[in-house]
């Protein structure tokens, strides 16, 4: 569950040698005053085949999940040549400057998706060969999809808390920041954005094993209204990749916020609310969709 990053400063155009004695050399004329090599140690499934593919869908997944962990530590991912990722920002000598807070997210305001959830239960039936190829390729497109446009969104409607979903589950994720900020969560069964096919994949029993861990970790933390049935508290568990930005939004800019995320050609859904914390649960998810104005 824990993962690392390294960065190897590269300027003006010299050889700068890296571990293991691989030297890098940036392109001549790289108008980048300064770029950054992120290494990453995570893993996951390969859900696509690379090989006669000249989009390399795996590569994309791999550098789209990267882009994701660094875009919401507040530097800038460049796509410089195919699926190589160039980063360009401030470094500090203990790391990534201008990190986004995980700690101002504060009750009342509206907590913000933006990308439909559940690519492991659809990698997982890709895996063993049942998932309907229509189904796989919404799931591609997804997962190759950057966080970075629904960044600025969240942004520039003042985000007072925001994280990549991964590997975690959007669960796990959740309740991260609700830890951070000390507050409780309201999440909306109905108002979560669902990839097609999902669901029904999940009911059949396409689980990977990470559901079962994020559920044994977080779901004593959860509580879950009694009509929501065991096929959505399992799939309510399943790991990510690249499944898009998790932010708290001030509730004055909200609506604002959607618009523009919608309007940038995102899945996005407004799927809670914070509330103050309490002696129960970090977390309740309620049958329904979420109250229209609150």
């Amino acid at each position: 569950g824990s993962r690392s990053y390294s960065f190897t400063v590269i300027s003006g155009g010299a050889a700068v040698p890296l571990y293991g004695g691989i030297r890098f050399y940036p392109p001549n004329g790289s108008a980048l005053s300064k770029l950054f090599i992120v290494a990453d140690n995570d893993s996951f499934y390969a859900s696509a085949d690379d090989s006669g593919q000249g989009d390399y869908p795996q590569g994309t997944f791999g550098s789209a999940l990267l882009a994701g962990q660094v875009n919401t530590s507040g530097v800038s991912m460049i796509q410089w040549k195919g699926n190589v990722y160039a980063v360009n920002g401030n470094m500090t000598s203990s790391g990534m400057a201008n990190f986004l807070p995980r700690t101002q997210i504060r009750p009342h305001m509206p907590v913000f998706l933006s990308a439909p959830q559940y690519t492991g239960a659809i990698t997982t039936a890709a895996k063993e060969g049942v998932c309907p190829p229509e189904v796989l390729a919404g799931a591609v497109a997804s997962m190759k999809r950057l966080n970075r446009d629904a960044l600025e969104v969240v942004r520039s409607h003042g985000a007072r808390a925001c994280t990549d979903v991964t590997g975690f589950s959007f669960a796990g994720h959740a309740l991260e920041l609700a830890d951070k900020g000390s507050v409780g969560l309201r999440i909306y069964a109905d108002s979560l954005p669902y990839l097609p096919g999902a669901a029904d994949l999940a009911g059949a029993g396409q689980l990977p094993g990470g559901a079962k861990r994020n559920r044994s970790f977080y779901g004593p933390k959860i509580g879950f209204d009694p009509n929501l049935d065991e096929a959505f508290r399992a799939l309510y568990f399943v790991p990510e990749t690249s499944g898009g930005l998790l932010a708290a939004i001030p509730p004055e800019q909200a609506r604002a916020c959607l618009a523009a995320l919608l309007d940038a050609g995102m899945d996005a859904a407004i799927v809670g609310d914070v509330v103050g914390k309490s002696d129960g649960p970090a977390m309740y998810v309620a049958s329904g969709t979420r109250p229209v104005g609150s």
